[in-house]
């Protein structure tokens, strides 16, 4: 990644973590019904729910 120097072994995985460098303001469609924190992906959603909640 060149904003952050991490490595991956796959493309896409490099493209997925790419929107983790977003600005603030980009779109995020997956809201936690709990605390209304917005997530780019609903999987990292589901993991949050998870692991806080």
């Amino acid at each position: 990644c060149p904003s952050c120097s991490r490595t991956f072994s796959r493309g896409e995985h490099l493209d997925r973590h790419l929107t983790t460098h977003l600005p603030s303001n980009t779109s995020k469609t997956f809201i936690c019904p709990s605390c209304s924190k917005g997530f780019t992906r609903k999987d990292v959603l589901t993991r949050h729910v998870r692991a806080v909640h």
